[in-house]
C-alpha cells in the first residue's frame, strides 16, 4: 500500500503512452524516481498527488512537486493535516477522479 504512490509514478514514467493519468497518494519516492522525472523531457501525463503532513511523505512529495512544476506538468497537488493512513487516503479517493474526468 505505501509504495502505491511510487508505483504510480514509476508506471507513468515508463509507460506514459498507456497510463497518462497518474494518481499518487503519500508517495514514498526515492531519489532515483525524482531524478528520472527531473532529467527527462515532459511526458504526456496528468498528475494528481497528495500527502499528509504528519509523519507522512511530505518531503519527498514536495521535492517531486517542484520537479512537476519545473517540467510544467498539469498537476493538482494537495497537502492535508493527516498522517500516512487509510483515513487520509479514503477521504481523498474521489479527488483524482474528479481532476481527471470532471464532475
Amino acid at each position: 500500500t505505501s509504495l502505491g504512490g511510487w508505483n504510480s509514478a514509476y508506471v507513468g514514467y515508463h509507460f506514459s503512452s498507456t497510463f497518462g493519468l497518474i494518481g499518487i497518494h503519500s508517495p514514498a519516492f526515492d531519489a532515483q524516481i525524482i531524478q528520472d522525472y527531473s532529467n527527462s523531457p515532459r511526458l504526456p501525463l496528468k498528475i494528481y498527488m497528495s500527502t499528509g503532513v504528519f509523519f507522512d511523505t511530505q518531503n519527498q512529495a514536495r521535492a517531486m512537486h517542484a520537479v512537476f512544476d519545473q517540467q510544467q506538468y498539469p498537476c493538482l497537488y494537495k497537502e492535508v493535516n493527516e498522517g500516512h493512513s487509510w483515513g487520509n487516503w479514503r477521504a481523498l479517493i474521489d479527488e483524482p477522479l474528479i481532476f481527471f474526468f470532471g464532475q
